[in-house]
């Protein structure tokens, strides 16, 4: 009697901790870890008491067995085995995820309870992080950094997690026969979670939700709604075409009078004034020369360049998303020849020149000193010692932000080298663009803008007017700054004491991305193209890495085409096998299937493609089964969208790596096999599994 009601409180603990997991999934590794391991451990407990096997078979044995020896086999022929049999562990400890779920959910009532829990938090998740978008997007941080918040984790696992709870509420809102009231409220959530999707800012999540609706509604045979998402989509994308254009301005006392506008190709990131030539970097389209809103002339450069800056005499230089600079030589007036291009060894953050130097920085704070006679030449190299966010340069001093310290920090510029740190600033903001001028710091942060006098190694902060709120970009000027906000202000800017006071601000037809002043003469250059469509833009920055991954995945393949290097971060491996105008290297190849070929070799692939392709047939086979039965299709079939999403979404990122993704991805498949068996019977028996082996 004693064992049984230990072995029933057993069954109440193992319920509870199979909840908690349920319920992190989306927002607590540790507790997803402690709600599945406890679980686990008091179930192999019960089976020792018990003699009673409480696992059942999955049909998924032979797949993952062949994987689970891809990953041996690549461990023992890694370059790292140690480090490759340890990663190659803590996938294997996640595998049964998908019999422990079997093990617990078996019975309707209790399926029921964790699928509603899994996706009840989940929604609430999504509501937390829409709140964080919002503010994200009051501070201006999606313009300044170009990504979603981080709240819970990794801004694309928070977009992958969403992506896959998105599919489900979606299926669920057009597949379930519901009250006008529980439709309304499911429709709410869904609503919610899609401006939270958008809100990761995530094109990998984008993508895996979108192929994973798209799967939902060809089971259904939806094909009026598929085809009435892919117009919508053609108008979104047709009425948001790129535009990319240079804008000329006369300043007046009183008003900023609009004189014309030059349209690029490309896409102009930055402007510079060479006398009466405006030079206008155009990404894909390299330099372009300007003069009476003519084109004068076009250097072509080896990758899109997203800046142009002035050197000395006729040397000016770009940086380029290759994180690399082009230096460029001008001569017989307008006629220019690229001169060099430095390629840094270390993953470049920022490179500008101050005098007779350049100064290349990188991202963990390394610094070199160069100098251009003939040729460029390495004067110094040091370091730092501290991970780099953003830079500016003066001719009394270096101001280096640190994003994780939250910090700038001050050093004495002396014989064009870095020395001592002289003040430390703390900041409430991990991201901020910098710039310097003689004795003056500016830090923009997208909301707050920090002005800083530094006199004789002692910093003061200046007052700020409220126009210098939300400003996007500045420069300097000889009575002090101009700069341009958000909301599409021109504001001229004085010093005074420790104070700067707003003498004129003008109104700008719409926003720019930055500006140009010479005399009188305004010139601001405004460039968009849809994030949707950069999916697809092969000159888009973050493209082009992902491309120069995939290849240096492929050239790993080629030298160890069997079984790879091994399961390992790649980023040792990287550097031996990346492209030699590459500066940054990567643990992983941002995309499951290069990353397995890369890591596992051609047998390793084998087993992967066997493994998810046994996995999405049996989605498809379960919903065939099930689909007449309320709840259950809509969650059978919500379960073979989920999964292609995180296929879909395997294109742009390494989600099979990563921990809460294939965590949530074995619970959910488990949650489907359950189903099947628990629902799945005709005439009073129970028909051959599809999910045995021979099936």
């Amino acid at each position: 009697m004693a064992t049984e009601v230990l072995l029933k409180n057993i069954d109440k603990i193992i319920i509870g901790l199979f909840l908690l997991f349920a319920a992190t999934l989306t927002n607590s590794i540790f507790l997803t870890e402690v709600g599945y391991f406890g679980a686990l451990a008091l179930l192999l407990y019960k089976w020792a008491k018990t003699k009673k096997n409480p696992f059942q078979k999955t049909g998924l044995e032979i797949p993952l067995l062949l994987f689970i020896l891809a990953e041996i086999l690549a461990g023992i022929f890694s370059v790292n085995s140690m480090q490759s049999f340890q990663l190659a562990l803590k996938r294997f400890l996640l595998i049964p995820i998908l019999y422990v779920t079997l093990a617990v959910a078996k019975d309707e009532k209790r399926i029921k309870l964790i699928i509603k829990v899994f996706l009840g938090v989940g929604l609430l998740m999504a509501f937390v992080y829409l709140i964080a978008s919002v503010e994200h997007y009051v501070r201006h941080l999606y313009t300044l950094e170009a990504r979603g918040p981080s709240i819970f984790q990794y801004v694309m696992t928070a977009g992958g997690l969403l992506s896959i709870i998105m599919v489900y509420y979606f299926t669920f809102f057009i597949n379930e026969k519901l009250s006008l009231i529980k439709k309304g409220l499911l429709g709410v959530g869904l609503i919610i979670i899609f401006l939270s999707l958008a809100g990761s800012y995530t094109r990998a999540a984008w993508l895996g939700a979108a192929s994973g609706v798209t799967i939902v509604l060809i089971l259904r045979r939806n094909w009026l709604l598929l085809l009435s998402g892919f117009v919508l989509l053609f108008l979104y994308l047709a009425l948001n075409p790129k535009i990319s254009k240079v804008s000329e301005f006369e300043i007046t006392p009183d008003s900023l009078r609009y004189i014309r506008d030059f349209s690029t190709n490309g896409r102009a990131t930055d402007l510079y004034l060479k006398n009466d030539t405006l030079m206008i970097a155009d990404y894909e389209n390299g330099l372009i020369l300007l003069k009476d809103n003519k084109v004068v002339g076009k250097i072509s450069t080896p990758s899109p360049i997203v800046s142009i800056k002035k050197w000395k005499n006729n040397i000016y230089y770009s940086a380029t998303t290759n994180r690399t600079i082009v230096f460029y030589e001008f001569y017989k007036g307008q006629k220019a020849r690229i001169s060099e291009e430095y390629i840094p060894k270390f993953k470049l953050k920022k490179g500008m020149a101050l005098g007779d130097y350049f100064y290349a920085f990188g991202s963990e704070g390394e610094v070199q000193i160069l100098t251009l006679q003939d040729s460029l030449s390495k004067l110094d190299s040091m370091n730092l010692g501290i991970e780099l966010t953003e830079v500016a340069l003066s001719k009394n001093f270096a101001a280096c932000f640190s994003a994780p310290e939250r910090k700038i920090f001050m050093y004495n510029l002396v014989n064009d080298s870095l020395k001592n740190i002289f003040a430390e600033i703390s900041l409430e903001t991990e991201e901020a663009k910098a710039m310097a001028n003689d004795s003056t710091l500016i830090l923009l942060t997208g909301g707050d803008t920090y002005v800083f006098k530094i006199k004789n190694d002692s910093v003061v902060r200046y007052a700020v007017p409220s126009e210098l709120s939300g400003v996007s970009y500045v420069d300097f000027a000889p009575f002090g700054l101009w700069g341009m906000t958000f909301d599409k202000k021109f504001v001229a800017l004085k010093f005074a004491g420790k104070a700067l006071n707003a003498v004129h601000s003008f109104n700008l037809p719409q926003p720019y991305n930055g500006f140009v002043v010479r005399h009188n003469l305004l010139y601001a250059f405004y460039s968009y193209k849809n994030r949707i469509a950069s999916l697809f833009d092969p000159y888009h920055s973050t493209n082009v890495q992902r491309i120069n991954q995939w290849r240096t995945a492929i050239r790993i393949f080629k030298d160890k085409p069997l079984f790879g290097v091994g399961d390992i971060d790649m980023h040792n491996v990287y550097l031996k096998y990346r492209a030699p105008y590459e500066t940054q290297t990567y643990g992983h190849s941002h995309n499951i299937y290069f990353h397995v070929l890369a890591a596992l070799g051609g047998f390793g692939f084998i087993a992967f493609i066997f493994l998810i392709g046994k996995i999405f047939i049996m989605n498809l086979k379960i919903y065939s089964r099930l689909k007449d039965i309320p709840f259950v299709a809509s969650f059978a079939l919500g379960t073979a969208g989920a999964f292609t999403s995180f296929l879909a979404s395997g294109l742009g990122e390494w989600n099979f790596g990563d921990q809460e993704i294939i965590t949530l991805i074995w619970f959910i498949i488990g949650l489907n096999i359950s189903l099947y068996k628990i629902f799945y019977k005709t005439g009073g028996k129970e028909n051959q599994s599809i999910v045995n082996n021979n099936s």
